[in-house]
């Protein structure tokens, strides 16, 4: 996720699955102010990367301008 162009850092992402098949992510995703104009494209990029690991529902909050909330703000998450 970290290489997509305009995010800078991915917190906060619980993984879990309610069946034991279908995967399920939330994450904060902080992008660079530059990219805001993207997000959209930003979503479907990560959604698209998920989907190949096998996460087939997310909810994505994109963070910017300093913004960050949760409790492991500003500690890079790079397991995808």
């Amino acid at each position: 996720m970290l290489k997509v162009h305009g995010i800078k850092d991915v917190h906060d992402i619980p993984i879990w699955s309610l069946d034991g098949e279908k995967n399920i992510f939330s994450g904060h995703v902080i992008v660079d102010e530059n990219s805001l104009k993207r997000s959209n494209e930003i979503k479907k990029e990560v959604k698209n990367i998920l989907e190949k690991n096998n996460i087939g529902h997310s909810t994505l909050e994109l963070e910017h301008g300093g913004f960050c909330f949760g409790a492991n703000c500003g500690a890079t998450a790079s397991i995808l």
